[in-house]
């Protein structure tokens, strides 16, 4: 591990190397849960319910397009504070990041119990409780960022990183036992929840234990129009990116599980979960911490020679990986796919294959945006993004009844790449005007 890390030097320093490191433990327990969670909840449901479980849970996580996401935009700010000296303040601004925090959850609060309470659909009508236990776990979920900004803001993710280790572990085991026990989705519910809880408590721990001189005790005086304007602003890359996942991922499941049909919801979401989010996930041990990184080279004229170095040698490590994975999939996908669902989900070759290419683009494309998202300066990017994702949502809402699985994921693969190249050339004009 030093010896790749050193290719990337002299610019690695300690923190690095350890959020890296701490990058691969979020990998192993991320490839632990995906590999565990769906066999162990088909073994334990129906395919049915297992379909139903994922729809309804995506219908909650869809409803963050309300979200005003403040952790990452105040973690970088915070971050290129603290690497400035300048440290007056840094709890200033966290205490405007809480208060925007607590107002857009109990918004979305709001609007989910309001339109599950207007919509005329008797798949969520008959799971009303269910949903409602759901949209609070991912607003707790939420509420865990605001210990992300405290932990990682000084360079180092080590506590974050464990904490989020040991319950992508242990999640995986606990909600399918208990869905063999009760044959039940509600009680994975609530059991999905009070996990979040705990770890929300294991978070607060880590952070008693961190020597933090920022102070997570509420103070409104702290508050102002101006700070809350400026996170606000600052965290628009953020949130239209967020919104533009949001409406290709969940949303999307969401919109299969109401325009198609529910086991299309468990053949997209599981062929994803293998396809998709590996190796996403494989390259986020070196895109996280370098988002981070990023941050203490503000003026980018100045660290060109350092910031190439990083580029280049990231780069060329993303994109063998990741041809080395699809090359693998092609070949003995759909095996290992069949194997891991054991035969209940079917997989074609073609939808494999879109698959695979959406998220080599998608790859691409978050690289080459690192660099402005680590400045909270992409905003002009993630607009063309939300717009072209926009754009499909709607007309999936339209005329997905009339395509098939493979139509549909044409569709997407082809604005990942649109995506991507918009990104690159985003990238280079950012070098250049820099």
């Amino acid at each position: 591990m030093n010896n790749f890390l050193s290719k990337f030097n002299p610019i690695f320093e300690k923190n690095l190397s350890k959020n890296i490191i701490g990058q691969i433990k979020i990998f192993i327990s991320t490839i632990w849960f995906q590999i565990i969670f769906t066999p162990l909840m088909l073994y334990a449901l129906e395919v049915e319910k297992f379909s139903l479980w994922i729809f309804l849970f995506s219908f909650p996580l869809f409803f963050l397009v309300f979200e005003i996401t403040v952790t990452g935009p105040t973690r970088n700010e915070m971050s290129i504070l603290y690497n400035k000296g300048e440290k007056a303040n840094l709890e200033i601004l966290f205490h405007n990041s809480i208060f925007l925090l607590v107002l857009n959850s109990l918004l979305i609060l709001i609007l989910f119990i309001l339109f599950i309470n207007s919509i005329d659909n008797l798949i969520i009508q008959d799971n009303y409780l269910t949903t409602i236990i759901l949209i609070i776990s991912v607003i707790v979920v939420q509420f865990h960022g605001l210990f992300n900004i405290l932990l990682t803001y000084k360079g180092s993710e080590e506590d974050w990183n464990n904490n989020f280790f040991l319950f992508k572990i242990i999640n995986p085991i606990i909600i399918p036992f208990i869905a063999f026990l009760t044959k039940d989705i509600l009680f994975c519910s609530l059991t999905l929840f009070l996990l979040n809880i705990i770890q929300f408590y294991h978070l607060y721990y880590k952070y008693k234990n961190s020597k933090n001189n920022i102070s997570l005790n509420f103070k409104f005086k702290n508050v102002s129009l101006l700070k809350l304007k400026y996170l606000i602003n600052k965290s628009f890359g953020f949130n239209i990116e967020l919104i533009s996942n949001i409406i290709k991922h969940p949303g999307l499941i969401f919109i299969l599980g109401l325009k198609h049909d529910i086991l299309s919801t468990a053949i997209i979401a599981s062929a994803k979960t293998m396809f998709y989010f590996v190796p996403l996930k494989f390259t986020s041990m070196i895109i996280n911490p370098l988002e981070l990184e990023f941050t203490k080279y503000f003026n980018v004229k100045k660290s060109q020679k350092k910031l190439n170095r990083i580029i280049k040698n990231a780069f060329v490590t993303i994109i063998l990986f990741s041809l080395f994975f699809f090359i693998i999939c092609y070949f003995y996908g759909i095996f290992f796919f069949n194997f891991w669902t054991n035969n209940k989900i079917f997989l074609n070759n073609s939808l494999l294959v879109l698959i695979l290419l959406d998220v080599l683009f998608t790859i691409c494309g978050n690289f080459f945006i690192l660099l402005q998202k680590s400045h909270n300066k992409y905003k002009k990017t993630s607009f063309i993004e939300i717009s072209i994702n926009i754009v499909i949502f709607i007309y999936f809402i339209n005329y997905m009844s009339y395509l098939s699985l493979n139509q549909i994921y044409l569709v997407i693969t082809l604005s990942s790449l649109t995506i991507m190249i918009v990104k690159i050339i985003s990238f280079i004009k950012y070098l250049i005007i820099k």
